[in-house]
């Protein structure tokens, strides 16, 4: 499971962290527990930084996962995969990771 906030009054999912819900306009969001579970629905591969600090991690793979909770999600892939699979999220560190769900 991940964490993200939920609004108690109509029930919608977001990220990133809002202050309001975007949906029904109030401030009644919590953090809870969601289905980590989503599709990758693009990526791309970086194989330049600006930021020396990233050069030893290059090239970095980046993909656009849609959640089955709602939210679209940018994260680090742990491996080259096709637009459509199946992937499951993990938040460490304060970044999301997608990996193929078996």
């Amino acid at each position: 499971m991940i964490r993200l906030q939920v609004c108690n009054a109509c029930k919608s999912t977001h990220y990133p962290e809002r202050d309001i819900c975007p949906s029904c306009w109030r401030d009644t969001l919590d953090w809870q527990q969601v289905s980590p579970l989503g599709r990758l629905t693009t990526s791309t591969v970086l194989h330049t930084s600006v930021k020396p600090e990233w050069a030893d991690k290059l090239p970095l793979q980046l993909g656009l996962v849609k959640l089955d909770a709602g939210p679209n999600i940018l994260t680090f892939l742990s491996a080259s995969l096709n637009t459509g699979t199946l992937v499951t999220l993990t938040f460490n560190d304060g970044v999301f990771t997608a990996k193929e769900t078996l």
